[in-house]
C-alpha cells in the first residue's frame, strides 16, 4: 500500500495556496517515493487453528476427509436402511465446516495420543466430551452427533463400517444436519466425524 497519493506529489498542478498563483512543475524535485506494498498475511484456516497439534495437517489426510464427505452425501442423496432405525429417506447434502473439522481432527489426534477409543476425552485440551470440544472451536451452529472409528485404511472402508452400524448410520442420515467435520489421523488410523446444523 502506498502512503501518498498523486495529489500530494510535489509535481502536481494544484493551486499554490500560499501565493494564490498556479505553481509550475519543478522538474528537479524527485517524486515522493512510494512505499513498497506489504505482502498480505496468509489467511488462517479455522480447520487448523483450534489446537497447535493440527497445524500443517497432512495433504493426503485432507483428501481422505474430503472423500468421506463425498461418500456421506452420496448415501444421504439416495437414502438407506439403518437397521433398528428403519428405512431412512434421502436427506440434503452436508458441507464441510472448518470448525467442526478442527474439533474432529483434534479428537482423532487425542485418541491417537492416549490410545483411548471413546467419544469422551477426559482432560483433553478442548474439553471432556464432543459438545465441549465443538464449543471450544467457536462453531456457530448446533452440534447434532459424532461418529468415531479406528483401524480402517480408506474412506470407503470406514463408511462401510459406519453404515453397517445402526447408530452410526442414523447419524450419517440425520435430517437435521447440514454441516460436517471430518478428522482422519492417517498415522494411527483414528477417525472422527462431527455433524451439526447451521442456520
Amino acid at each position: 500500500m502506498t502512503s501518498g497519493s498523486h495529489a500530494d506529489s510535489p509535481n502536481n498542478d494544484d493551486l499554490n495556496f500560499d501565493s494564490g498563483e498556479e505553481s509550475e512543475p519543478n522538474e528537479e524535485d524527485p517524486e515522493e517515493p512510494e512505499d513498497p506494498e506489504e505482502p498480505e498475511e496468509p489467511e488462517e484456516d479455522p480447520a487448523e487453528t483450534c489446537h497447535p497439534d493440527i497445524a500443517g495437517w497432512d495433504t493426503q489426510w485432507r483428501q481422505v476427509e474430503e472423500d468421506v464427505v463425498m461418500l456421506v452425501n452420496q448415501i444421504r442423496a439416495q437414502g438407506t436402511n439403518c437397521g433398528e432405525y428403519g428405512e431412512q429417506t434421502p436427506a440434503g447434502p452436508v458441507e464441510m465446516d472448518p470448525y467442526l473439522q478442527c474439533s474432529a481432527r483434534y479428537h482423532s489426534i487425542w485418541m491417537s495420543q492416549t490410545g483411548v477409543f471413546a467419544h469422551d476425552s477426559p482432560g483433553g485440551d478442548l474439553g471432556d466430551d464432543p459438545w465441549q470440544r465443538i464449543a471450544a472451536t467457536d462453531f456457530a451452529g448446533y452440534p447434532t452427533g459424532e461418529n468415531i472409528a479406528y483401524g480402517y485404511g480408506s474412506a470407503q472402508d470406514v463408511m462401510t463400517g459406519w453404515l453397517t452400524s445402526d447408530g452410526h448410520c442414523k447419524n450419517i442420515m440425520m435430517q437435521g444436519a447440514n454441516v460436517i467435520g471430518m478428522g482422519f489421523h492417517g498415522q494411527s488410523r483414528y477417525w472422527t466425524q462431527n455433524f451439526g446444523w447451521m442456520d
